[in-house]
């Protein structure tokens, strides 16, 4: 399945397009089936997508044009985890084992930060976002019914 092939609730995508721009949230949504993106290049890369409903109070976006977007409690955006995307992909990850956690999952709280620019390594090319990020793991589920008790 190629980019854009999936139809997720909201629509639209996470922009960090300032620095300090940030998203926080509880994860709602996993998507790791193979999906891919293309690079400006035309290169296409694997992608980890989340969905998270949006704890606006925290979170602040801007978008290519550098406009403030305005986030509201209860809005959903799509966070993609490119492969080609390391640092971002390095945080997360870092983040969720620091956690203590093995996996992404749903109804976890997350929070990623565009939190500094790199060091131009390659002329030609824009310099680093780097990224910080924390992960809450969902609570462990407690109560269980048997659906035999249903009957």
């Amino acid at each position: 399945m190629g980019f854009m092939d999936k139809s997720f609730s909201s629509g639209k995508s996470f922009s960090f397009g300032k620095l300090n721009d940030r998203i926080v949230g509880t994860i709602i949504s996993i998507d790791e089936s193979g999906t891919t993106m293309p690079n400006d290049k035309g290169e296409t890369f694997a992608a980890t997508i989340l969905e998270i409903e949006v704890n606006a109070e925290k979170s602040i976006s801007h978008d290519q044009e550098k406009e403030l977007v305005t986030l509201t409690t209860g809005d959903v955006r799509t966070l993609w985890l490119p492969e080609n995307r390391r640092q971002l992909c390095r945080a997360v990850q870092d983040a969720v084992k620091a956690a203590g956690a093995r996996e992404i999952t749903e109804g976890s709280t997350i929070v990623v930060v565009y939190a500094a620019v790199g060091e131009q390594k390659n002329p030609g090319f824009s310099k680093p976002k780097l990224f910080e990020a924390s992960y809450k793991p969902a609570p462990a589920r407690t109560t269980t019914m048997s659906v035999d008790d249903l009957i």
